[in-house]
Formats: structure tokens, sequence, C-alpha cells
């Protein structure tokens, strides 16, 4: 007796669930992330409206908040699991504006995106050449690439509605108002904050540079992470892959506390294999220069110690 066969891991787009069933590879395909994601999928096949669904990215923020606190959230879709204040579904606005908005990283597309379909002229201004912030640094790492999904499905959403972009434009007050605005949406998000330690703030770059490749690193690196995030991690990755040492020294409790399980894992089964070390509980206090290295003060409050670094390359 010939048992169906079904499969329900990672299977994210629609082509790819198609052609796993017309090769005969299964019978069946689950996408429950695929329609956390995008709960209108079904409805879009019978539209023949393929192009507009959102696929999921494999993020994994949805199961690590329902891991956590039992909340199936989307980092993609933030209607997800907040039906009740928030619709899948956008209703056209009672009038329409001219709206500005000054940024095109995944706020401001999203900001961008909502606006075009409650039918609004919008038109948004980014100093980059290239619309991603923040989320084309992330995609650097060959695990989280497909992260770009984020900010291609809303390009592609916002040419449809008829979103202006204007790219390679410094957003000054004259510039934003020229444009007429009835709404202006700064969505600019954040920079690095380098001015971590009392003296030496000079000769410390950020995590931003290092995954960029704006700065080339040394043959020995200390890395301070006062956000716990996914930054410091993918920096250290950055620099370990490149056969450099890497420390990580934190002034919380644990390492990392913002990445949940699930991402937090592939990050350490690379980095302990190549060596990285991570010290908790300690604050960088200063850096100075000694001949081709750079000298590290970290302390607690109770103790301090200082960790020698090889002097990084100029920038690019």
């Amino acid at each position: 007796m010939d048992f169906p066969t079904f499969h329900a891991v990672r299977i994210q787009d629609i082509a790819t669930a198609c052609f796993a069933i017309e090769s005969g590879r299964i019978d069946m395909v689950g996408m429950m992330r695929a329609h956390m994601t995008d709960p209108h999928i079904v409805r879009k096949i019978i539209e023949r409206r393929e192009n507009d669904i959102r696929s999921c990215v494999g993020a994994n923020y949805c199961l690590n908040y329902i891991y956590q606190g039992g909340m199936a959230l989307c980092i993609h879709n933030a209607a997800t699991g907040r039906e009740l204040e928030m619709l899948q579904t956008i209703r056209p606005a009672q009038a329409k504006r001219r709206i500005v908005i000054v940024g095109a990283g995944p706020a401001g597309l999203e900001a961008a995106r909502v606006a075009g379909e409650r039918d609004h002229e919008v038109i948004v201004l980014e100093a980059m050449n290239d619309p991603g912030g923040q989320i084309r640094l992330t995609a650097q790492n060959v695990r989280c690439k497909e992260m770009m999904g984020i900010v291609d499905w809303r390009m592609a959403q916002c040419e449809k509605l008829g979103v202006r972009f204007s790219f390679n434009t410094w957003a000054d007050t004259e510039t934003v108002l020229a444009q007429n605005p009835d709404v202006v949406i700064v969505a600019t998000g954040s920079m690095p904050h380098t001015e971590v330690c009392r003296e030496g703030n000079e000769h410390v770059v950020s995590s931003w540079d290092i995954i960029s490749g704006d700065v080339k690193p040394g043959a020995k690196a200390l890395i301070f992470d006062d956000a716990g995030d996914h930054a410091a991690l993918q920096a250290a990755e950055t620099i370990a892959q490149a056969s450099g040492r890497v420390e990580v020294t934190t002034p919380d409790r644990t390492f990392s506390p913002e990445v949940v399980s699930m991402n937090l894992v592939p990050y350490m089964r690379l980095l302990q294999k190549l060596a990285t070390t991570f010290t908790v509980t300690f604050r960088l206090e200063a850096v100075r220069r000694e001949g081709s290295e750079l000298l590290a003060t970290i302390g607690s409050g109770l103790w301090r110690r200082e960790e020698r670094a090889a002097l990084r390359s100029d920038r690019r």
C-alpha cells in the first residue's frame, strides 16, 4: 500500500511547492510560515496574482517569539498575530494626500507601500543609491541573504502602486518642502554609536564598517557589544572567517541576549569552530595605540585588564 508523501519544512514560495508536487517528489506541501507571512496565498493563486505573494524570508522571528512568549509574529508582516489591531487588508483612505517619506529602509518602504495601498500620492527620498538600509548589511551574511526579500517585495509593490523614488537625495528641509507634502514621514532609522569609552574613541569602528567591508580588521579584534543583537555576532563572523582572532565582550551577564535560540545556534556553531571567545560583565573603558597594535582596557567596575588587538587596516 502506497502512502502519500507530505513535506512541511522550508517550502516558502509557490514555485518551489508546485515543482515538488509536479515532479512527483511529494504529494502534498505544508506551508506554515509562508501562510503567516501572507495569509492570502490561496486567494492570490486563484486570482493569478502569484507575483503579489509575500514570501517567507526564513528569519525565524515567528518561531522565536512562539517559543519565548507564545505570540506568532512575523518580521515580514507586522499584521500577523496582531489582526485585532492591524488589518491584513489595507483599505483606501477617504481623502487622497501627498506624502513624502524620508528613508528607503524597511520602515520607509513599508510606510510607502501602505500609503500607496491607501491611494495616496507617495514620494520617497533616500540618501543612498539603493533601498534596503540595514537589511542590505544583514544580507551580507550568506545565511541571511533571503532577508533581501523584505526589500524586493516592497519595492515591487511600490512600483505597482506608483510610488516615486528619488535616490542619492539628501532630504534637507528645502528638498522636502519643495515636494509640497501634506504629510512627511521620517524613517531614517539609526546610526551606529562608537562613542563607547572614556578615551580613544577615534580608534573604534562600528560593526557596520566591518560587515560592509568599509574597514578591513587586523589579525586580532576585540568586539564590544553593548546592544546584544545580531550586529556584533555578524561582525565576529566576518572577522573570524577572514582568519582573524576574535573576542566578543559585553557588559551584560549573558552575551547576545536579543539573539534568540534558533538564530543563536548557527552563529555559535561557526564561531566556536573558529575559536571565538566571549567575555561577559566587562565594558570597554579605553583604547590607545601602541606601535602596530591597539591596546584596549576593559573593566567591570570591580576589576580591569588590558587586551591587545592588531591595528586595523585603513578604510578602503
